[in-house]
């Protein structure tokens, strides 16, 4: 064979190879694999959840091509739900989401505890919690001794503790 017959046959290969590429690579794009579709939070605010919503949840992420979904218990000052994180309910709960994601072709992921980045769960006082810097502001006239009780702001879950306290002293003002 001649090396331009060689090179007819490297060429007809090359292109027979880009064509089969592009065609992985577009049916790919109309039809993406499973590792390929995303995944989203659920995020059950403090017990709200129930098998219905579960299961209407989970068919609608399904139908919209979702892949999985990270659930994570969160607590964000909602009424309390029946469903007590770890508790018997969620547990049943729990049971019967993951059944119905391995029914629908759904992952799940789960933070294991209550909580934003493993900052919680009904075991953890509010004094190991994650905390809020809360302040008040008083304003005094002076130059004068101040002798009074600061006012205490609001407490998260009966929990309060100081941790600073500034005083600016300002020029006094006569009106």
């Amino acid at each position: 064979m001649s090396k331009h017959t060689w090179m007819m046959i490297v060429l007809c290969f090359g292109l027979l190879a880009a064509k089969i590429c592009a065609d992985g690579l577009e049916t790919g794009f109309a039809t993406p694999p499973d590792s390929a579709r995303p995944w989203v939070y659920l995020f059950p605010l403090d017990g709200n959840i129930s098998s219905n919503g579960i299961t209407a949840d989970l068919e609608a992420m399904a139908r919209v091509g979702i892949g999985g979904l990270l659930y994570m218990e969160t607590d964000q000052g909602t009424p309390k739900g029946t469903a007590g994180f770890g508790g018997p309910l969620w547990r049943n709960l729990f049971g019967h989401l993951c059944n119905e994601a391995a029914r629908l072709g759904l992952q799940v992921n789960m933070n294991n505890d209550a909580g934003w980045c493993g900052s919680g769960g009904p075991w953890i006082t509010p004094e190991l919690s994650m905390q809020h810097v809360v302040w008040t502001e008083t304003n005094v006239a002076g130059p004068q001794r101040f002798d009074a009780v600061l006012p205490q702001p609001k407490a998260e879950r009966d929990f309060y503790r100081d941790i600073a306290m500034f005083a600016y002293p300002t020029p006094a003002t006569n009106y």
